[in-house]
């Protein structure tokens, strides 16, 4: 069973903002923002964002194939569609029509990874941030360091009740917190 460790607010109807970045050891970084809510269609996800994959997670995988398949089983377009709920957002080409009529594809972040990323060698850190907001921010940043193995968490806010989004990492209290 798993139990929510992060990110709720008080409201009924809340946005959730997901960042994943790889940090490369050439200092450059490849970088994916998205934003779910449970009003309907925002950016990236239709629905809730759920991220069930942790930076640690990726930051072991084997190679960069067997990352690329952990980041689509586990970031989740939640109650996307009455009629396929669940869709894991970055399985497919999935175009997303948000509110200002802009079009995007979270696949071209997969793309990206297969371009700029040849091996796990190249990647010095990842980062998995999740940000809730509504009257206040709420806000939880995962960090893997791959270089020496630390694995922190940086808390800023307090938690509240609601479900835009959700960062639901099994190894979450495995994490070193750090409190802002």
């Amino acid at each position: 069973m798993k139990i929510r460790t992060d990110f709720v607010t008080n409201s009924s109807s809340s946005s959730f903002i997901v960042s994943i970045t790889f940090y490369l050891n050439s200092g450059g970084a490849v970088f994916f923002h998205g934003e779910g809510s449970d009003d309907g269609p925002i950016d990236y996800f239709e629905g809730q964002a759920i991220v069930k994959v942790s930076p640690k997670q990726l930051g072991m995988a084997k190679d960069v194939d067997e990352l690329i398949e952990l980041l689509k089983e586990g970031v989740i377009d939640k109650d996307a569609f009455e009629e396929r709920p669940d869709i894991k957002v970055f399985e497919s080409h999935r175009v997303i029509e948000n509110e200002m009529g802009e079009k995007n594809d979270p696949y071209d972040f997969i793309e990206e990874i297969r371009d700029r990323i040849k091996s796990m060698d190249k990647i010095k850190e990842i980062r998995i941030s999740g940000n809730e907001i509504n009257d206040e921010e709420y806000i939880r940043e995962y960090i893997y360091n791959r270089v020496n193995g630390e694995y922190t968490c940086i808390i800023d806010g307090d938690y509240g009740i609601g479900d835009g989004g959700d960062l639901v990492f099994d190894d979450a209290n495995s994490a070193k917190r750090i409190k802002k």
